[in-house]
């Protein structure tokens, strides 16, 4: 073999190797639980399509388990009362949702389904009665759901939501079934519900709440980052934002905080925890961030025009 031969050889191998060996990137999006959700992952050899078909399958369970409209779902066979043993996804993302609640000293509540329903009757402009807010803001305790005997019972009258928190867990179990899979880094995004996995370091931007624009970036490797915002759903009246993040003490939406963003290893109590703090307020909500110590977070209010940012996440 001559000498030119094998050097060609020796090329043709080493580029081979390279694309064995480079680091590939695929990505998919669906919309499902009410929005977009996107699945990228890394790989080097397999192709990881049919490990992101099962990610997406069982996004696409929990949004049928776990919707406030549909009416087959477990969330609607528990506010109509039935007497049924629910998904153990349901169970898990209640009981969760219950512990947030408690952390939060009630300012997360699943059960402020009757106050949703005036508020999303409102979005016209036109605000709910006071006397109906208070009504509804009667039925609203989560400590009176009960979860014994393997079910979720709730008082006649009250109803739960669990969107605040649903689409953190759907982050969770998709990157379990992606790893499960043979997936080894990747992110799952469910309407800004992110969370990452792998030894691979993303730069997330955190949105300016008032401006399309980044307002900072966070360096984040194998955690959940999520946002909560007064942004995205609302509508204002009189000079005033209503958006659809309900204080359960007032029934009214919350005030203090336009953004939080948190950063822990859980995405379901990162979903959770940010609207929680949103509803507490900067003062509260930054106080509670500080005793929490394996959660990183930003807590964005308004003083005047201008922001009022407390917290880090560095």
């Amino acid at each position: 073999m001559s000498r030119q031969i094998l050097i060609s050889l020796v090329i043709v191998c080493g580029l081979i190797l390279i694309g064995i060996f480079r680091i590939k990137e695929y990505s998919d999006r669906r919309f499902l639980m009410g929005t977009e959700c996107e699945i990228s992952v890394y790989y080097r050899d397999r192709s990881p399509r049919k490990a992101v078909e099962s990610a997406f399958r069982v996004i696409q369970t929990l949004d049928s388990l776990e919707s406030f409209f549909s009416p087959k779902s477990d969330v609607s066979r528990i506010n109509r009362y039935e007497d049924f043993i629910p998904s153990g996804h349901t169970i898990r993302v209640v009981k969760e949702a219950m512990r947030i609640g408690d952390i939060t000293n009630g300012a997360f509540d699943i059960t402020c389904g009757p106050l949703m329903d005036i508020w999303e009757a409102s979005k016209e402009g036109i605000c709910p009665e006071i006397e109906d807010v208070e009504r509804a803001r009667q039925l609203v305790d989560y400590k009176r759901i009960d979860t014994t005997e393997g079910r979720i019972r709730i008082p006649a009258g009250m109803e739960i939501d669990l969107s605040g928190i649903v689409k953190g867990y759907a982050c969770e179990v998709a990157c379990k079934i992606l790893k499960q899979n043979g997936v080894r880094a990747g992110l799952v995004n469910c309407g800004g519900d992110i969370k990452l996995f792998g030894n691979r370091v993303f730069n997330i931007g955190i949105r300016h709440p008032r401006h399309k624009k980044i307002l900072c970036t966070a360096k984040i490797r194998d955690k959940a980052i999520v946002t909560s915002g007064d942004y995205e759903n609302y509508f204002e009246s009189g000079g005033k934002r209503f958006h659809h993040i309900i204080d359960p003490s007032t029934g009214y939406p919350s005030e203090g905080c336009i953004a939080v963003t948190i950063v822990t290893e859980d995405a379901m109590y990162a979903d959770g925890l940010a609207t929680g703090l949103m509803v507490m307020g900067l003062e509260r909500g930054d106080s509670l961030l500080e005793k929490l110590g394996d959660v990183q977070g930003i807590l964005i209010g308004l003083s005047s025009d201008s922001l009022v940012i407390k917290g880090n996440l560095e």
